[in-house]
């Protein structure tokens, strides 16, 4: 019972990961007898199976199914080949949601480096992969699987976006706003404008102010 209620609660600091592979070197160790270890198994696979079928977003396991089948094994040995492939299910999923937990925060860091730092004119994507400790290639390949840019067009937007709303809110000429953004020759600046936007930087202020 003691063993019982020390794998049903289970140590609240431990990683659910932790928590799993504890689990499956406590059963293997084989020290229990088979009824109680069917107890245990039973009520940490129902834990188990739920986080799965939440990182895949679908029904992996059959509980109901997976119940009958442990409590027809015969011996230790089976038990644990019958939780094996559902522990492995379950570690591929939590794998697989790590790395895109990973990529999603890189980007997230990159982007918001972006904008904070859009208008110094030497940024570049080898500068914001420095930043932010990655390789430029393996940035690069993240950023636009998830905004759907690259890094030029990204900051291309960022700059032009801001570049709109300086020529509406502000009285600055030209040459300020360009700086502003990033751009140290304002004739580049009012040719990327153009091409983005379809008008020359004041022929937008003069249609875009009220």
């Amino acid at each position: 019972d003691g063993q019982a209620r020390m794998f049903a609660e289970l140590n609240p600091d431990q990683t659910s990961y932790d928590k799993i592979k504890s689990f499956y070197d406590f059963l293997s160790e084989g020290t229990l007898g088979l009824v109680e270890a069917k107890k245990i198994a039973f009520n940490f696979v129902v834990f188990l199976i739920v986080q799965l079928n939440q990182l895949c977003q679908e029904e992996v396991v059959n509980i109901y199914q997976l119940s009958e089948d442990m409590l027809a094994v015969s011996s230790m040995p089976q038990l644990l080949g019958l939780l094996t492939p559902i522990i492995q299910k379950w570690e591929a999923a939590f794998e697989r949601q790590q790395a895109e937990n990973q990529s999603d925060s890189l980007v997230d860091r990159a982007v918001q480096y972006m904008k904070d730092n859009f208008s110094d004119p030497d940024l570049s994507l080898v500068k914001l992969a420095e930043a932010i400790h990655v390789t430029s290639p393996y940035l690069s390949h993240l950023f636009k699987n998830e905004t759907g840019l690259n890094f030029t067009e990204y900051l291309l937007q960022l700059r032009m976006e801001k570049s709109k709303i300086l020529l509406q809110s502000t009285s600055l000429k030209t040459y300020e706003v360009a700086e502003a953004v990033g751009y140290t020759n304002p004739h580049y600046f009012s040719s990327s404008f153009k091409k983005y936007t379809g008008q020359p930087p004041m022929s937008y202020r003069k249609n875009n102010t009220f």
